[in-house]
């Protein structure tokens, strides 16, 4: 299976940050120049997994940056987080987890609805689901 042509689905629908990795923190695909470290996907899932309101006063790392968590939807396995890049661009980070991955996606223009990143990210992991992922 080639896992690149998941993160290019979500580049194609305006989350060029991107990337899912399993549980373990162990990378399967991401997009050109975006990295996380296998200690901040495990941290994330595991506060996720949780209900880790922790997140909400210390933020959360994600590929070396501080992320302010909006919120921590245990129900629904998803994390909304904002942030802004070194233009100062507004982001809207999203992370959900499926049965075996951890699925990250940003954008980096502010312009692009944090409601729409959601919906690929959330659409992907529901997809792997069905499949057992």
């Amino acid at each position: 299976m080639s896992w690149s042509s998941y993160t290019d689905r979500l580049i194609s629908n305006k989350v060029e940050l991107c990337a899912i990795h399993g549980k373990n923190g162990a990378l399967w695909a991401s997009a050109p120049g975006f990295s996380c470290s296998p200690d901040e996907v495990v941290t994330i899932a595991n506060a996720i997994a949780r209900n880790d309101n922790s997140l909400y006063g210390s933020g959360a790392v994600v590929a070396g940056k501080r992320w302010t968590v909006i919120r921590l939807e245990t129900d629904a396995d998803l994390l909304v987080m904002k942030g802004k890049d070194t233009d100062n661009q507004k982001q809207t980070m999203i992370v959900a987890l499926s049965t075996q991955a951890v699925i990250i996606g940003a954008n980096k223009d502010e312009s692009v609805q944090g409601s729409s990143v959601r919906t690929a990210v959330q659409g992907l992991r529901d997809y792997l689901k069905q499949c057992g992922y």
